[in-house]
């Protein structure tokens, strides 16, 4: 049976190998500091789907009071194709809901047409053409260090 539940500290390896087994890993934003400090400015802002306590799937919820974004979703590649995906981003949902969010943003990668299908499945409907751009400010620590 699939749990799912908060991130944690200690599924910070788990998490890791995950994206990097679906080529989500980004070494430059994928560190255990930034996910700490995701998981406790907003406790469930990152759900782990877990079965017989092996982390085997991950959403990230990104909120900024105007827009909510679900990204990183990733499963690992054996465990794919056994609705944890849809577990997962259902989880989400939820969250959203009872915060009393509109709308759900899901990001899928720009030349991935079988994830775009697959939100499509589920209610998704496909907006803008847009690309992730990125800036690093400086050397300061994300928790204010």
């Amino acid at each position: 049976m699939t749990k799912i539940r908060s991130y944690v500290d200690e599924d910070f390896k788990e998490v890791r190998r995950i994206l990097r087994d679906t080529e989500l890993y980004n070494p430059e934003i994928d560190t255990e500091e930034r996910f700490r400090h995701k998981a406790n400015r907003s406790r469930g802002s990152i759900l782990v789907a877990e079965e017989e306590q092996k982390v085997i799937g991950t959403v990230f919820i990104t909120d900024d009071a105007t827009n909510v974004l679900l990204t990183r979703l990733a499963v690992e590649p054996k465990n794919q194709d056994n609705g944890i995906g849809t577990d997962l981003v259902e989880a989400a949902e939820e969250k959203l809901i009872e915060r009393d969010v509109p709308v759900s943003v899901a990001f899928a990668e720009t030349g991935n047409k079988e994830l775009k299908e697959w939100y499509r499945k589920r209610g998704y409907e496909a907006k803008g053409k847009y690309t992730m751009m990125w800036k690093e400010l400086g050397q300061g620590s994300i928790d204010g260090n």
